[in-house]
């Protein structure tokens, strides 16, 4: 939502109502990024999108290994 909703007064009652939700999962709590020194907010997800990456992952395995769709001749960015 941090990228998403820029209204000081919108973002903390989406953020009450979201966390309300029992499929609401911290991945992260509030931390300190020590590379920069600023504060970063709690990570929250859902199942169903652990699920979906869990897919998506899955299928790029998949894929690494299939030679369906190979290339065949290295591909030069020079004209």
């Amino acid at each position: 939502m941090h990228r998403y909703v820029d209204d000081a007064e919108t973002f903390p009652r989406l953020m009450a109502r979201v966390l309300q939700s029992p499929d609401a999962l911290r991945l992260e709590g509030e931390s300190i990024d020590f590379a920069t020194g600023m504060w970063a907010p709690a990570k929250y997800t859902a199942p169903e999108l652990i699920r979906l990456e869990a897919e998506m992952a899955r299928r790029a395995v998949h894929l690494s290994g299939s030679t369906a769709f190979t290339i065949k001749a290295p591909v030069s960015s020079r004209p």
